[in-house]
């Protein structure tokens, strides 16, 4: 095992000459979309739009309205990046969640030095962050209730090319019991394709356990559409071909409720022959 997870590790971090990536955020971005600087004033008051002009003591402030602000460094309480658009005055904000969608991961990055909580399933609780321009570290723990050993796993991802619409990324899912030296999990890569509006991810990958890797491959087959303003389409899909004809498959929405926060609501089923039972999949999560 020490040696199979030494050598996932040795493909996540391949020499920078290999990897084609922007410092910017790790999906197209039409001309229709832009960067926004979000102010959260100290006395609750959130502001969207640029900074005009800066010194060490304030910043005047244009918002997407067009008012402007002539604020005191004492008055402001955080500053961060957002990305949106303006469709007939009115501000879209696009989702903060590029990196994956309900569970699967795509093939972007999350953004340098922003991260995220999210709980999915009420008993799942993982932490990812962007380490430089193309790599994510993420990790997770169940939260089981009166339950002594808790799932934790670890999920590294590198995107190793972004250009244009592409996104491509390497990684592993590590999974284990807490105080447990035995470990399992899949090796992956996924590739990405689109833009804000729309995309479309396929992947493949291998699990591997008990010093071994399962040689029948998992496939995946994801995507996702914009619904409007606060709203996106999104599905999975996880075969294994030569194994099942079965596929493990969800149907869903994401709402955006702040520039920061999603909710994920779908059903997940497996189709198969005679049918079978949709479990609601329920996701909360919250960009830092």
């Amino acid at each position: 095992m020490k040696r199979l997870l030494l050598a996932v590790l040795l493909t996540l971090l391949a020499p920078s000459s290999l990897v084609v990536a922007q410092e910017t955020d790790s999906v197209a971005v039409d001309s229709d979309w832009q960067t926004y600087t979000e102010l959260l004033l100290k006395d609750g008051t959130r502001l969207v739009g640029h900074v005009v002009s800066r010194t060490d003591d304030a910043i005047e402030f244009e918002t997407v309205s067009g008012k402007r602000y002539t604020l005191s460094a004492e008055e402001i309480e955080e500053e961060k990046r957002i990305i949106g658009r303006i469709e007939q005055g009115t501000l879209y904000v696009a989702d903060p969640n590029i990196s994956r969608t309900f569970f699967a991961p795509t093939g972007r990055t999350v953004p340098k030095k922003t991260g995220y909580v999210a709980f999915k399933q009420l008993f799942f609780v993982s932490v990812g962050y962007g380490v430089g321009s193309r790599l994510t570290l993420s990790g997770g723990s169940s939260i089981f209730p009166g339950v002594d050993r808790q799932l934790v796993w670890v999920a590294p991802k590198m995107t190793v090319y972004n250009e244009g619409p592409l996104s491509v990324a390497t990684g592993a899912l590590v999974v284990s019991l807490a105080g447990s030296t035995d470990a399992g999990g899949i090796a992956f890569g996924v590739a990405t394709l689109g833009d804000r509006d729309k995309s479309v991810t396929l992947g493949s990958g291998f699990f591997f356990g008990n010093g071994s890797i399962h040689s029948t491959p998992v496939v995946l087959l994801s995507g996702e559409m914009s619904l409007g303003k606060k709203r996106r389409l999104m599905m999975e899909n996880y075969m294994m071909p030569g194994l099942s004809s079965s596929i493990l498959t969800s149907l869903g929405i994401r709402t955006i409720i702040t520039p920061r926060f999603t909710l994920d609501f779908a059903g997940l089923t497996v189709l198969e022959a005679g049918g079978g039972v949709i479990v609601p999949w329920l996701g909360i999560s919250r960009r830092f």
